[in-house]
């Protein structure tokens, strides 16, 4: 997840684009997640952080989602970050 966001968003900046709203699919797990937020992050881009919350089968329930999204929320990096 991790590389993924990384590599998809240096493209699109070496593309020129400089703003990007992500709807954050790929959230299984609170490692899926963190994986994803921290690649946004590494990346210098300006992301809209849109996490999905939706019903999984894996067992990472609502409830988990929400509390992680909420946890990512008061990340410390997010006040210092130049687009917050």
């Amino acid at each position: 997840m991790y590389i993924g966001q990384l590599a998809g968003l240096l493209e699109k900046l070496n593309a020129g684009t400089t703003t990007v709203l992500d709807h954050v699919h790929g959230v299984w797990s609170d490692e899926t997640a963190e994986a994803g937020f921290n690649g946004s992050f590494d990346s210098g881009s300006r992301v809209f952080h849109a996490q999905v919350i939706h019903e999984l089968t894996n067992g990472y329930i609502i409830d988990d989602q929400i509390s992680e999204l909420l946890s990512m929320s008061e990340d410390p990096r997010l006040k210092t970050a130049p687009y917050h």
